[in-house]
């Protein structure tokens, strides 16, 4: 459990980042006239990828734009929460298959 608390508080500021970040740059101020380069490609696509459990929805709709900074800044949180939450359940997932495809392995 102290592993998992501690990835939580490691992981969200840096998704958190990430994603500004990249949204920032690659999806609000995106020129395909500019950003021509493969990396940039890639980099749109992730900023796309990385808001896509909460801040999508609210990115296409331009819901989000009236909204008050503090209010935008807790849905970024949010969102980098969802995916911790995720991550987390993939790992716990896998462990559990491997446990089991160990446990049918053996005699």
């Amino acid at each position: 459990m102290k592993n998992k608390v501690i990835f939580l508080f490691v992981f969200v500021p840096w998704h958190f980042l990430l994603t500004v970040i990249l949204l920032q740059y690659y999806w609000f101020n995106y020129n395909p006239n500019v950003h021509t380069g493969l990396g940039a490609k890639f980099a749109h696509g992730l900023a796309f990828v990385l808001a896509v459990p909460v801040l999508t929805p609210f990115i296409v709709t331009d819901l989000g734009e009236y909204w008050p900074l503090a209010i935008q800044i807790f849905t970024f949180l949010f969102n980098s929460l969802v995916w911790s939450v995720v991550v987390l359940a993939v790992i716990a997932g896998i462990k559990h298959i491997r446990g089991k495809k160990g446990k049918s392995q053996t005699p």
